[in-house]
């Protein structure tokens, strides 16, 4: 409480995802230790601290035979859980963000609050306003979200070279019709990178909860068979890679976007949720990776749609999306490639922009794109932004938590 009435800029850090999370002049509040988790399989929810990370958590809501709608890197923290957060189980539950039944929340003054649905008055709005913009408004400590029966899932590895943007994307974009009718128990990944041999290409990852059949009409527009599908415990997914993976979990290092948590790896994310995409905006997608900067830059779009469209809880605002596209700009340390690995992502993210619906409020960024903070924000939040703000002036006017974007100045 000390340190959030002494008016001194506060940054929280979680999972440490983020260099965005550190900003000079401010107190670095590291909330690993809050990492304890309670498990309630019979109320169907689970409590845990807010230090945890992504990994334990699944892995012990697994063990009960349940899955909670989070994201899919293990060492993640709940700043995904409280901006939105997309996973395997989004299509089918909706949002992270969406299914936070309870908070307890350190205020900017000192002031702990437990904030659920039964809240009243400016609690009302600040549990509204936490379920997608929780680190403006307070210091979470900790959370209950929904948790579902979901004890496997059947999933496959589709990979396709890519040879020709313009075939690609009329593939691509076959596919996408056939993802957009799917039943909300599934869901498909797509993933364009580098595959084996450093190959360009592009994988599909189709999954379906609790282990419920794929059409035959799905199985042959995403070229797989009843012989390429493979079954696992939900939390033991080994994930969507375009490199043999067998035997390895989703999150290892060497799994997915594997460089990213490699050591001399620097990374830029950029974000943008898109709905139906043209033959031309997948072309866009083929022809900006094909001219990556280095080979371990990616571009996946993660599947939702589905329960995101009609469930609307808490402050974030974009709901008509079916993927959320996650621009992977990677690159060595001490390579000099920074300046164009963020300009390619900055690049394919201005290019696609006219297909997008809104944007993952984790990606504002005011240290990087200071001129960009206001759009970004509209984009994010949209017509909600205004009522955020007002809320922000009552429980925080002196912005101590201003974090990666100010919502007031």
């Amino acid at each position: 409480a000390g340190v959030l009435t002494s008016k001194v800029p506060l940054t929280v850090c979680g999972g440490g995802h983020s260099e965005l999370g550190v900003m000079t002049g401010s107190v670095l509040l590291h909330m690993s230790l809050l990492n304890s988790i309670e498990c309630y399989p019979s109320e169907k929810k689970v409590t845990f601290g807010s230090g945890i990370t992504l990994g334990p958590l699944s892995r012990a809501v697994g063990k009960h035979g349940m899955a909670v709608p989070i994201g899919t890197w293990e060492t993640v923290g709940c700043g995904l859980v409280l901006q939105g957060g997309v996973g395997h189980l989004t299509r089918f539950a909706s949002l992270t963000a969406d299914n936070i039944l309870e908070v307890e929340a350190v205020l900017p003054n000192g002031e702990v609050k437990i904030l659920n649905a039964n809240s009243k008055g400016d609690d009302e709005e600040l549990f509204w306003a936490i379920r997608g913009a929780g680190p403006a408004f307070a210091v979470v400590t900790r959370i209950t979200l929904n948790a579902f029966p979901v004890k496997s899932l059947t999933h496959v590895r589709s990979i396709r070279t890519l040879t020709n943007a313009s075939s690609d994307a009329q593939y691509l974009r076959k596919c996408e019709k056939v993802l957009r009718a799917l039943p909300n128990h599934q869901s498909c990944d797509i993933i364009i990178g580098s595959g084996d041999k450093n190959t360009m290409a592009v994988g599909l990852f189709p999954m379906s909860l609790n282990g419920k059949e794929f059409e035959n009409s799905v199985m042959k527009t995403l070229e797989f068979s009843s012989s390429d599908i493979q079954e696992c415990k939900y939390y033991e997914y080994p994930g969507g890679s375009l490199v043999d993976t067998a035997g390895k979990s989703e999150g290892d290092d060497d799994v997915a976007f594997a460089a990213q948590t490699a050591a001399g790896v620097l990374t830029y994310m950029r974000n943008l949720y898109v709905d139906e995409l043209s033959d031309e905006a997948w072309k866009v997608l083929i022809e900006y990776f094909m001219k990556r900067p280095t080979d371990m830059c990616s571009i996946a779009l993660q599947h939702t749609g589905g329960a995101v469209r009609t469930t609307e809880a808490g402050s974030f605002k974009c709901r008509n999306f079916e993927f959320s596209l996650v621009i992977g700009s990677l690159w060595m340390e001490g390579s000099n490639m920074r300046e164009k690995c963020m300009q390619w992502a900055d690049e394919l993210w201005d290019a696609m922009l006219p297909y997008g619906t809104g944007t993952y409020p984790a990606d504002v960024d005011n240290f990087r794109r200071p001129d960009k903070v206001e759009s970004e924000l509209r984009l994010a939040f949209g017509e909600n932004l205004e009522r955020m703000r007002a809320l922000k002036l009552k429980v925080d006017p002196s912005n101590i938590l201003k974090g990666t974007y100010a919502l007031i100045d």
